[in-house]
């Protein structure tokens, strides 16, 4: 019954569940130090959810200043949680003349479900501590993204085009100036277990699946995450009782788009399948190089 977060339209509304939607957490700790990197299936992370949460977390050596949290972006999740009236306002449509709400007004309990979510996630993540080594590494994935407002960025290069009529060839530094390729990856294994998981990001808008669809899903970060952590457990022959955890986090991706030219679950999946791919290559390039401190934590993941 909530509205779709991100399409401003008061016939976008979740009516079922194709794909939970999760919050996902990983932390890092050494000596006194610790940093939890998050990953929520929302189409934004309201700031004062996670001061909530950092309060509630207080007592495990969190604050605002050592959790990081990245919204997916996906448009297939609710709205009505955040403290800023504009972001929750919904406009009528032809159909539901009398269903919008124009007011942006807040909804407490999925606020403070959200909350609670996140410092769950955190704190199973807290509590699966154990030594272990880390891993970065970085590679491209093309052909797969598009500029969704190619004339705004022809100007930085003092490029005018009307409306639509901008080109990729127009940029003097071709397509992928007009696009942020990188897909960059935190590996982190554990000690005795394996691979249990990994931070990572590429800038990619979560509108495959469009307001029509109608139901809870991850879209492509969901796809990409399912796909991924089925081959990390894979090839690191990671224990059963062991989670694994991808914290795919979603950086400057607001111009970034696969869902220009491409709709619907299947298409989502396809994408998600090209984005696994690159994940996986980075995640073997960030083994090859490991960094090893104790001790190191992961992992888990909240469902919602």
């Amino acid at each position: 019954g909530y509205y779709m977060q991100g399409w401003v339209r008061s016939d976008g509304v979740l009516t079922g569940v194709h794909t939970r939607i999760e919050a996902r957490a990983i932390v890092l700790k050494r000596g006194s130090q610790k940093i939890a990197l998050v990953a929520e299936d929302l189409n934004g992370i309201a700031a004062g959810a996670v001061k909530a949460a950092a309060i509630r977390l207080a007592g495990r050596g969190f604050s605002e200043a050592n959790i990081i949290v990245s919204a997916s972006h996906t448009h297939a999740a609710p709205s009505g949680y955040y403290t800023y009236p504009t972001y929750n306002t919904v406009f009528m449509t032809t159909s539901t003349l009398t269903q919008q709400n124009v007011t942006g007004a807040i909804d407490p309990q999925l606020y403070a479900f959200e909350v609670r979510q996140l410092v769950e996630a955190i704190t199973k993540a807290d509590n699966n501590l154990g030594p272990g080594s880390l891993g970065w590494s970085t590679t491209q994935l093309t052909g797969l993204t598009a500029n969704r407002s190619l004339e705004a960025h022809l100007r930085d290069h003092g490029i005018t085009k009307a409306f639509g009529t901008g080109k990729v060839s127009d940029d003097p530094k071709g397509y992928l100036d007009t696009i942020d390729p990188d897909v960059q990856v935190l590996r982190v294994d554990k000690t005795g277990v394996g691979p249990v998981g990994m931070w990572s990001t590429f800038a990619d808008h979560g509108t495959v699946n469009k307001f029509q669809y109608g139901v809870y899903n991850a879209d492509h970060h969901g796809s990409a995450t399912r796909v991924v952590v089925d081959q990390i457990r894979a090839l690191g022959h990671v224990p059963k009782g062991q989670a694994v955890v991808n914290s795919y986090g979603n950086p400057d991706a607001c111009d970034q788009s696969t869902g220009l030219t491409r709709s619907g679950p299947a298409a989502a999946d396809y994408v998600g399948q090209e984005e696994a791919a690159a994940l996986t290559r980075a995640w073997k390039a960030a083994g090859q190089h490991p960094v090893r401190h104790p001790p190191r934590a992961t992992r888990s993941t909240s469902r919602w």
